[in-house]
């Protein structure tokens, strides 16, 4: 009973979500169709035209490739700082409280003002990457803490009474148990870091890359081939969060 009420209610989260899709469509077909202003209002058949085109692209595909890749490296990075910073906290608690206003600064500053500080201080194609680091390893050190703050109190007790070493402790328990978390915040950080990934990219006009061809469709008015882009990394972000849904019900986290 309990397992049937579970998948209706799963149907009806799904049928919401595609009803808000077609919603949107509907109310992009009407506009356009009104307006007549393929400069502003593309129609769905150029939009899906675009869309079309752009994976047919090999130099689209290039870059979309070229920037999962930076993701994928800003990820790795941020996940190692982070483990790192988890260590200490593990070890000196106080540690954590030392670098919280460092970390809030980085969360809470506009991806903008990142990308302009590292493009003036080092330039190049790197951009994206560093401020992608700079703006993820806050998020997974808070999610990090915050898992290690649930963890049964009577296990960390016993662990301090059996005197283990903590590098051992670490690996051997406060790392295992950290793993459900790291799975999921790795799809989740994916998410952020392709949005800040592409700002940045747009920002600094890095070579082979989304937000380079996002400026070029700007620059040359092509409102279709924007749409195109941005449908291109919904879909990118909708893929995640269900591979998050479903690896949460299967970690039972």
């Amino acid at each position: 009973m309990e397992e049937h009420q579970v998948k209706t209610s799963t149907t009806k989260r799904y049928l919401y979500s595609f009803s808000g899709i077609f919603f949107i469509i509907l109310v992009w077909f009407i506009v356009s169709t009104i307006q007549k202003d393929d400069l502003i209002f593309p129609s769905l058949k150029q939009i899906l035209s675009s869309i079309i085109n752009i994976l047919s692209d090999v130099d689209c595909l290039k870059y979309i490739g070229l920037d999962i890749i930076r993701i994928i490296i800003a990820i790795i990075v941020s996940f190692i700082v982070s483990i790192i910073v988890v260590f200490f906290y593990i070890r000196f608690k106080n540690s954590y409280h030392f670098i919280k206003p460092l970390l809030v600064f980085f969360k809470t500053i506009p991806v903008v003002g990142i990308s302009i500080f590292i493009w003036l201080l080092v330039g190049g194609t790197s951009v994206p990457v560093i401020t992608t680091i700079l703006v993820t390893i806050p998020v997974i050190i808070q999610g990090l803490v915050g898992s290690l703050d649930e963890m049964d109190e009577n296990l960390v007790n016993e662990l301090k009474m059996v005197n283990i070493n903590y590098l051992v402790a670490f690996f051997k328990v406060y790392l295992p148990y950290l793993v459900p978390y790291i799975l999921i915040s790795f799809f989740q950080t994916f998410c952020l870091g392709l949005k800040v990934m592409v700002t940045s990219e747009y920002l600094s006009q890095t070579k082979n890359s989304i937000g380079k061809a996002l400026y070029n469709a700007q620059s040359n008015i092509a409102i279709d081939d924007i749409l195109a882009w941005s449908i291109i990394i919904i879909v990118f972000v909708g893929v995640c969060e269900i591979i998050i849904k479903k690896l949460k019900k299967k970690l039972d986290y």
